[in-house]
Order: structure tokens, then sequence, then C-alpha cells
């Protein structure tokens, strides 16, 4: 079930941005707000867990001696 929705944010955009965006929510079939919620959320994801990896190689720097083999 998803999560009550409540919160909101607004964007500006310019119109080649705007006519660029409808498009290709028009072309999934689906409303903008929820091809751009989807989209920000997939580009959320990706940033978060390539900083997470970023992070961890500053605190575990790779080298032989501490890499596990199967």
């Amino acid at each position: 079930m998803d999560a009550m929705k409540s919160e909101k944010l607004e964007v500006r955009l310019t119109p080649r941005q705007n006519k660029l965006i409808r498009r290709a929510a028009e072309i999934m079939g689906t409303p903008v707000s929820r091809f751009l919620i989807e989209a920000a959320q997939e580009k959320a994801d990706k940033v978060i867990r390539e900083n997470m990896k970023e992070s961890l190689c500053r605190v575990v720097p790779f080298s032989k001696d501490n890499v596990i083999w199967r």
C-alpha cells in the first residue's frame, strides 16, 4: 500500500523542458506527475547508492589484502 501523499514539490521549467517531459510522459502512457516522480526517484536512488559506494571506499580502501574471495 502506498503511503499517503501529503508533500508537494514545485519546479519551474523552460518551455522546452515542459514540452519534452510532457511528450515523454505521453509516450509512456503515464500522467506527467507520475512520470516526474518516477524519474526523480530513480535518479535520487542512483545518486545515493553511488555516494554510499564512494563513502565506503574512503573508509575501507581497496587492496588485495582486504578482499574476500568466495
